[in-house]
């Protein structure tokens, strides 16, 4: 199985611009192919439901969304809610060589990177004693490569451990 090609994005235009028919559609796609659905490493990733935000998971708001730590001040990212079938698709192809992984510290937290250089895409897995949480998924600026090479030399591949 490969990476490539990379599902299709789902874009607000095809909902004739209608957030709410969007955002559950969007939210559809993340019960149905994030929630119980996804290991790495052979271990569940788990997703954050603790205090919903609008009845929805507090991790699919973060998802895609960006902006305040406190996920209630966050705004929808058109370029994070485009790629939100991306995310099962990278957790689901960790093994491709055309995604770069690598754990990093963050805080309290030990990561897991899934970067796809080529889209400046990132998926965040926190570890945790017996499962991943899904942190966060992403498109980052382009000096955010710059950064993320520098990471990857500094920290190992869970990969290949």
């Amino acid at each position: 199985m490969s990476v490539y090609p990379l599902p299709s994005l789902v874009f607000l235009e095809d909902f004739s611009g209608n957030w709410e028919t969007y955002k559950q559609e969007l939210y559809q796609i993340f019960l149905d192919s994030i929630v119980n659905k996804l290991t790495f490493l052979n271990l569940p990733i788990s997703c954050r439901y603790f205090q919903p935000i609008g009845e929805m998971h507090r991790c699919f708001w973060h998802l895609i969304s960006e902006g305040a730590l406190n996920d209630e001040d966050r705004i929808p990212d058109m370029r994070r809610c485009e790629r939100i079938r991306w995310i099962a698709h990278l957790i689901n192809n960790y093994q491709d060589s055309a995604i770069t992984c690598w754990e990093n510290k963050r805080s309290s937290n030990n990561n897991t990177v899934l970067w796809l250089p080529p889209e400046n895409y990132m998926v965040i897995l926190s570890k945790r004693k017996n499962y991943y949480l899904l942190t966060t998924a992403y498109v980052h600026s382009k000096g955010k490569a710059r950064s993320n090479q520098k990471e990857m030399e500094i920290y190992k591949d869970p990969r290949k451990s």
